[in-house]
């Protein structure tokens, strides 16, 4: 099983536990309960000296400010109101899961019963804050002059995947404020995983807020096919180069990907995908699906794949003549990248042959050219 970065589910999401009132309105304001914040869509760390920490800023109820207990009350009473959109409350605030670990003492987690079934774990939240106080003192506990915003990048993937997971829901809410049916103000419900037209006036026409089915508006995630294309024997992959810069001597290549259409599946996607970008012709049987990452800028879901190309003299071919959107396509040695899949010491980019780069570790793209690497190792022992 491939565990990427981005993609640690440590946490329950007990989805069908938001509805409950109850339920939220105690892990909101549980003494364990752990908030994960956002200012203005940014999440936090602490700078340590001249080194930034690895971690997100997270923050317990029960040892938070009274300043940012009192936004958490203040949000309890407004749950599942229209006076809890973000125009009003000034904050967004979107239930995640909760962290079980049998090790954990009762204390310290929260406990809820329901159909004769008790659910038990630590409560995450994520919030952000969209008009702060001046005075983030007033908020965040500690020595708030060493407060920074993150880049993902530095996290272990625990601390990065709680980040995916939050900001794929704070995001979603910032963006979702009015209803796409009739223009008028949306509101979170079910702890900030749903959104409800605020519109009550009848004599309206709502297609959202009317219809039977679809009468909420729900997180949205765009799926990318990202594939890596290979020989049947693992000997040859290729790779193709956008029109991202690393800088003026080094040129990045990766695997072909592109965005699913409507009414496609994975495979048609990857099939469709790497001929109109580098004119190589393969089969939907040819395609194995391997891997998946939440990628959170914005919301989209990598979905990891290889395809094999039969080589025939015609197949293999390039041509970039049908969507100008790569600067170059070639077939390399599969013996090449396994090198610099052996000798890669982490990071975001990997060093390939000649002033070449390839994705680094912390993409899903990098696992899909470590499985070729693996294969070929395999075959040539």
């Amino acid at each position: 099983m491939v565990t990427t970065y981005f993609g640690e589910n440590d946490l329950n999401r007990v989805s069908f536990l938001r509805t409950e009132e109850e339920f939220i309105r105690r892990t909101l304001a549980c003494e364990h309960s752990v908030y994960v914040p956002f200012v203005k869509g940014s999440a936090l760390c602490r700078k340590d000296g001249a080194k930034t920490s690895n971690s997100l800023l997270t923050i317990t109820y029960g040892t938070a400010t009274s300043a940012f207990q009192k936004v958490i009350d203040n949000y309890c009473t407004v749950l599942n109101k229209p006076e809890s959109r973000i125009s009003e409350s000034h904050i967004s605030l979107s239930f995640l899961g909760l962290k079980q670990d049998d090790k954990i003492s009762n204390e310290h987690v929260l406990t809820y019963g329901r159909n004769d079934i008790t659910y038990r774990g630590i409560p995450y939240y994520a919030i952000d804050f969209d008009e702060p106080p001046s005075d983030l003192k007033t908020l965040f506990p500690g020595d708030n002059t060493k407060l920074e915003f993150i880049d993902s990048c530095l996290m272990d993937n625990f601390h990065a995947s709680l980040f995916s997971h939050a900001k794929m829901y704070i995001d979603w809410l910032r963006n979702t404020r009015f209803c796409t049916g009739c223009g008028y103000y949306t509101y979170p419900i079910e702890a900030g995983t749903k959104v409800s037209c605020g519109n009550k006036d009848v004599t309206i026409k709502c297609h959202v807020r009317d219809a039977r089915v679809n009468n909420f508006c729900f997180p949205r995630t765009d799926p990318i096919a990202i594939v890596a294309i290979v020989d049947d024997a693992y000997e040859k992959i290729c790779l193709v180069r956008t029109k991202r810069k690393i800088d003026d001597k080094h040129a990045f290549y990766s695997n072909v990907a592109g965005f699913m259409e409507p009414g496609e599946t994975v495979e048609n996607a990857c099939v469709r995908e790497i001929w109109e970008e580098t004119g190589i012709n393969c089969e939907p049987n040819d395609i194995e699906i391997l891997a998946s990452q939440p990628w959170p800028y914005p919301v989209n879901l990598m979905i990891g794949c290889v395809a094999k190309v039969k080589f025939n003299g015609s197949n293999e071919k390039v041509n970039l003549n049908h969507d100008p959107e790569l600067l170059d396509a070639q077939w390399f040695q599969v013996s090449d990248l396994v090198t610099a899949v052996n000798t890669h010491k982490g990071g975001f980019f990997m060093p390939f042959v000649k002033n070449y780069y390839l994705p680094g570790n912390q993409a899903v793209a990098y696992n899909m050219l470590e499985y070729v690497a693996q294969q070929y190792t395999k075959q040539h022992k």
